[in-house]
């Protein structure tokens, strides 16, 4: 009798072992290919040192604008792989919190650590977890177990989904803060404080590629996924002292509202890219204030809304992941390709610049790529610039920790990883959607003629940049042309009225014939 109580209670055990495994996994669905979306509150219940503008300022919280979160996607293949994306609206992604909060969710659900993959939306008004003392540790807690906290919910709410994707690109949202100005050098700033009479044009287009990726769920919400690249624009100077989840926040919660959806957002690659909130002519933005951030996530969340009118269905299917290490000048960080069906994304914790991010998603196998810079671990500035912009002023190579040729090893590297994450998958390379390639460029003309009121007696100044200028007229008004090559500039020189064809950077590369 005692043998036989003994197995039935072992027999109980087993079970219950049994049944906590099946509660820690979230009732995973076996067979399909499921979403789970969670979030909480990581808001600081305290004044705590704030992020965004070096280590060596003090500007502690004074208020809540809006709260911030830590939002969790928990991805599910049919064979039982899961992926978790924690979004954190946290200037970096702090390493050692990261780790600390790994570990709290893989004990928590089973996931492996690297698995679970975090991003930052490098809002310059969150909470400074870099080094713990006093509030920041309180504050390193509330995310720790925040971040357990949204992990948990997504496990438990995974429900079998259905994939769509779209995505548009709206003008004026966004530009290199990189310029060229009217005495043909180069300059960079931290934002756009320069006036607009100085500037010529900007050093190439800024990436303006706004996606969205949709969860359909049996049962549940849909699940959006948001990726757009712009820094933010909440707070111009250490005396901002709100608490915000910037724009990102904003844009959330206007897609939540209009869509009725859960939303995620991935930042992309945006190191030397701000907001344009007030547009002019020349899309210089001349001082951001506390609303900025707000009109911005509203103006993104219009594009959007739009954009969403035109979701195309796409694949899901098994889950690949490649995992590993950016070495470059001695220095070591993780890097994460992962993907499925016709869906993949690139995390590194940089603040890499557009054009490099851009190549990575241009050049993935995969139909539709993000990229989450600022990913996984970002203790300090790490810019990763192009490196021609190690040639002239440039406030990011200044603040990099990385010399030249690091944001071109990093592209290289994602680039590679992207493709071997893709062959384990064993499918055929997949075709872009149309539109979703960024449309190489072609010289343009602005339709204006320019008159020279002294044909061959213009004076032809040369910029340290190895520009050629000078003033023409157009509508009576002087306007300064910057010209590529001496002989075009003196045969424009010798013209008495002309009409220019442009590159991107709004230098003059050729005459209208």
């Amino acid at each position: 009798m005692k043998k036989i109580i003994s197995l039935a209670l072992c027999f109980l055990l087993v079970l219950g072992v049994f049944a906590g495994c099946e509660k820690d996994a979230g009732n995973a669905l076996s067979g399909v290919f499921s979403v789970g979306y969670g979030k909480a509150n990581i808001t600081p219940d305290e004044s705590v040192p704030l992020s965004g503008f070096g280590d060596n300022e003090e500007r502690y919280s004074t208020q809540v604008m809006d709260p911030i979160y830590a939002t969790c996607v928990a991805f599910t293949d049919e064979a039982g792989t899961t992926v978790l994306m924690l979004g954190l609206d946290l200037l970096n992604t702090d390493e050692d919190r990261a780790n600390e909060a790994r570990a709290l969710i893989t004990e928590a659900t089973g996931v492996p650590a690297d698995h679970i993959l975090f991003s930052a939306s490098h809002t310059h008004s969150s909470v400074d977890l870099a080094s713990l003392g006093g509030s920041r540790a309180a504050a390193a807690e509330k995310f720790r177990q925040g971040c357990l906290e949204a992990a948990k919910t997504a496990m438990a709410d995974r429900k079998a989904a259905k994939m769509e994707a779209t995505f548009t690109r709206p003008d004026d949202l966004n530009y290199r803060r990189h310029y060229i100005l009217d005495d043909g050098t180069y300059q960079a700033y931290k934002v756009g404080y320069l006036p607009s009479e100085r500037v010529h044009g900007h050093l190439g287009k800024a990436d303006n590629l706004l996606q969205l990726v949709k969860f359909t769920r049996e049962g549940g919400k849909d699940v959006i996924l948001i990726n757009w690249q712009a820094h933010y624009c909440g707070a111009n100077s250490i005396n901002y002292t709100g608490i915000s989840a910037d724009y990102p926040g904003v844009l959330r919660s206007e897609l939540e509202t209009q869509l009725d959806c859960h939303a995620a957002f991935v930042l992309g690659g945006a190191g030397n890219v701000v907001c344009n909130t007030k547009v002019t002519n020349q899309h210089i933005v001349s001082e951001y204030t506390s609303e900025s951030y707000i009109t911005h996530g509203k103006l993104l969340a219009a594009e959007a809304v739009k954009a969403a009118e035109n979701f195309q269905p796409a694949q899901t299917g098994s889950i690949h992941l490649t995992a590993d290490n950016f070495v470059f000048e001695s220095r070591k960080h993780p890097v994460y390709t992962f993907g499925f069906g016709e869906f993949a994304c690139a995390f590194a914790p940089f603040e890499i610049f557009d054009m490099h991010a851009q190549s990575v998603r241009e050049n993935s196998p995969y139909k539709y790529t993000f990229y989450a810079s600022c990913a996984n671990a970002g203790n300090g500035m790490k810019y990763l610039p192009h490196e021609d912009s190690f040639n002239y002023y440039c406030y990011e190579t200044d603040a990099t920790l990385y010399g030249k040729g690091a944001g071109e090893a990093l592209r290289d590297q994602l680039t590679d990883m992207m493709a071997q994450t893709f062959q384990s998958s064993g499918q055929a390379t997949q075709e872009k959607a149309d539109g979703y390639m960024s449309v190489p460029f072609e010289p343009y003309t602005n339709g204006y003629t320019y008159l020279n009121l002294a044909p061959g007696a213009l004076t032809i100044n040369k910029g340290s940049n190895g520009y050629w200028y000078f003033d023409l007229l157009y509508n009576g008004k002087p306007a300064r042309i910057l010209v590529r090559d001496e002989n075009l500039a003196k045969e424009i020189a010798n013209m008495e009225s002309v009409q220019l064809l442009f590159d991107d950077y709004n230098v003059a590369v050729g005459i209208v014939k």
